[in-house]
């Protein structure tokens, strides 16, 4: 039977597929009657978020019958500070996907393409699409993004090109060499979407960061960050972009009024400063990481070498009856079918105890 509602629908909503998340923790500990459980498949920071960032949001709770600063005056500031640009340079977000969607609100018209390498983040084409654009998909190669591909893409019809790096769910990343030629000859009217979500976790400097880029001229750079990731706050949802005033200014016709809490502007604003929880985040993927991954090549594994705080394995054709298997064992990893890959899936690195608990279960499925 019909749903009336689908009459009523914008065009093309009724077919945009649900972003699926990884399975919570509560949801595991029924289906198999755990009492404890290891999520380790949403990229999360299993060290917890920020304890500075924890007295900041308490402190701001007094605040609550107020509507928060819809600027993200105080946060802003903090950002230009730690990269050496204006505030007008910042659009703070509910969460890394609210400045998604702000650029697609603000950019793409009906009919108007959006290249995307593929597999990536699927919220890329939920955006595209929502707005009435056109994906038009570029294929990896090797794990990684394909420039000569997606340029080849690239017409007079394109508005944005997203490209993540490091990339999800494979945790490749491009080099500035890399990044430069393809920013080229890209006309004035593509806006590149540097989504770095995981710069964070990059080992070194060689990777192109949008900061270096916002007054290039050619193509428009907006870069998307998070406060989800090393620093904790994926429950409090805080994300911004970067760019030249007057893309930034763009954003901000679209954006809803007081998009972020008070709590966790607050939050975020003290999370920046927390230095020693940000090193202390690094140390701990940078190190799980090399454990993972001689766990892996132990069991004659197949991975990709990261620069996100994630792993992307291949388990062959049993893949899906493995991730069941970890769940019942207490783990619960990334399944990669929803990317398109079967037979892959994506594991969280996390301390010491987490990954090895990871690692012994995995060797047990595998016997």
């Amino acid at each position: 039977m019909d749903d009336p509602v689908s009459r009523l629908l914008r065009r093309g909503i009724e077919d945009l597929e649900d972003y699926v998340p990884g399975r919570s923790v509560p949801e595991v500990q029924a289906e198999f009657g755990l009492d404890a459980v290891e999520k380790m498949a949403s990229n999360e920071n299993p060290l917890g978020p920020s304890p500075l960032a924890v007295e900041a949001a308490r402190n701001a709770l007094d605040g609550s019958h107020l509507y928060p600063d819809g600027n993200a005056g105080d946060l802003k500031a903090a950002l230009a500070e730690r990269f050496g640009l204006r505030p007008e340079n910042f659009f703070v977000g509910n969460g890394a996907d609210d400045v998604l969607h702000n650029l697609a609100r603000a950019f793409v018209n009906e009919g108007e393409e959006c290249v995307i390498p593929s597999p990536s983040f699927h919220p890329y084409t939920t955006v595209t699409r929502v707005m009435g654009g056109v994906p038009v998909y570029s294929p990896l190669r090797g794990h990684s993004i394909d420039f000569g591909d997606v340029r080849s893409r690239v017409t007079d019809r394109t508005k944005l090109v997203f490209l993540c790096n490091p990339n999800n769910p494979t945790g490749t990343l491009f080099s500035r060499t890399e990044f430069e030629a393809f920013l080229g000859d890209l006309p004035e009217t593509v806006v590149v979407v540097l989504d770095e979500a995981y710069a964070d976790f990059v080992e070194g400097r060689r990777s192109p960061r949008s900061e270096t880029y916002i007054e290039r001229k050619g193509a428009w750079i907006a870069g998307v960050r998070t406060f989800s990731k090393v620093y904790g706050l994926a429950g409090l949802r805080v994300g911004y972009g970067i760019g030249r005033p007057a893309l930034i200014r763009a954003l901000h016709k679209t954006k809803d009024p007081f998009n972020v809490s008070g709590p966790a502007l607050a939050a975020a604003r003290a999370a920046l400063g927390d230095k020693a929880f940000h090193r202390r985040s690094l140390k701990m993927v940078h190190e799980g990481k090399r454990r993972i991954y001689a766990g892996l090549k132990k069991l004659g594994i197949e991975y990709v070498p990261t620069e996100a705080n994630f792993v992307f394995l291949r388990l062959g054709p049993r893949a899906s009856r493995i991730v069941r298997d970890l769940m019942a064992g207490g783990v619960i990893v990334r399944p990669c079918a929803s990317f398109g890959l079967p037979e892959h899936i994506r594991v969280t690195v996390g301390p010491a105890g987490q990954n090895e608990k990871f690692l012994t279960l995995l060797e047990g499925v595998l016997a």
